[in-house]
């Protein structure tokens, strides 16, 4: 038998999935590199943080949230949402459906 534990869900999972799908977009769309790589840190300290974090506040005092991230995360707890991520994939569905009717 394996000594591996099954993968746990994280409390705070939809924020690390957020800043996830941000990380993404950063590296592949904007090439930031650097904006990737602190998604992905928050993301990763985020993913081990033991409890539900409750605000962006709480998020900040860890390594690797800063004032913007802790501000991103108090906008998803509030609203469940978030309004860069929504104009994100809102332009994304825009210029997809431009391509596939192949409209200029």
């Amino acid at each position: 038998m394996s000594k591996r534990k099954a993968p746990q869900e994280s409390p705070n999972a939809g924020i690390t999935d957020f800043l996830s799908e941000l990380a993404n977009y950063e590296k592949n769309v904007n090439r930031a590199i650097h904006k990737y790589n602190a998604y992905r840190k928050a993301a990763s300290v985020i993913s081990k943080y033991p409890s539900k974090i409750k605000s962006g506040a709480e998020a900040k005092k860890l390594e690797g949230v800063g004032a913007k991230i802790a501000e991103k995360i108090d906008e998803f707890l509030s609203t469940g949402k978030l309004r860069k991520l929504e104009k994100i994939l809102t332009h994304d569905l825009n210029v997809t459906g431009v391509m596939e009717w192949g409209i200029t």
